[in-house]
């Protein structure tokens, strides 16, 4: 038996939100939430405010968000599709045990920061990648995209990196 709770919150709202075997997604949410799964995923579309988020035993999905954003995965991935440019203070991602996957627009103005240890593979393909700055120290490895202080930064400690660029989908929504 499977249960589905839909919960429209206002905009402004305060959540809090915990999930044992089951995922948890926001769409179109802006307010402040603080979210927890364990055996679940977790799925932020078109979202912005304050939100933290944190899977144990699933992955992250961060698209087209804004705000302040901090997530944490434990034996999962993360798979983050930037907007254009970031509105807000931030994202801060990180994955223990899991692979990151982060799609750029074309048009990417804000700053990325994207570090992952020396052993795992990091693959950078398409235009987001031509201008992207490479350096090795410690242990680690970091890319960045753009100028000044990143605002994004995404963090592997166990897991491949890809970069791409971000194809649009264009179905209704």
């Amino acid at each position: 038996m499977a249960t589905l709770l839909l919960v429209k919150a206002p905009k402004a709202a305060n959540v809090k939100l915990n999930v044992n075997n089951g995922g948890a997604s926001f769409y179109h949410f802006s307010g402040t939430a603080e979210a927890k799964t364990t055996n679940g995923g977790i799925s932020l579309k078109n979202s912005t405010g304050k939100l933290t988020v944190q899977a144990q035993n699933g992955g992250i999905s961060i698209r087209d968000c804004g705000g302040e954003i901090n997530a944490t995965v434990a034996n999962g991935g993360l798979s983050i599709a930037l907007p254009e440019r970031w509105e807000g203070k931030g994202l801060d991602a990180r994955t223990q045990n899991g692979g990151l996957a982060i799609s750029i627009p074309r048009n990417f103005s804000s700053g990325l920061e994207v570090v992952a240890s020396a052993h795992v593979g990091l693959v950078c393909r398409g235009t987001a990648c031509q201008n992207a700055k490479k350096t090795s120290e410690d242990g680690r490895q970091t890319l960045r995209f753009g100028s000044g202080e990143p605002q994004i930064r995404a963090t592997t400690q166990n897991g491949g990196v890809v970069i791409k660029d971000l194809e649009r989908e264009y179905a209704k929504e």
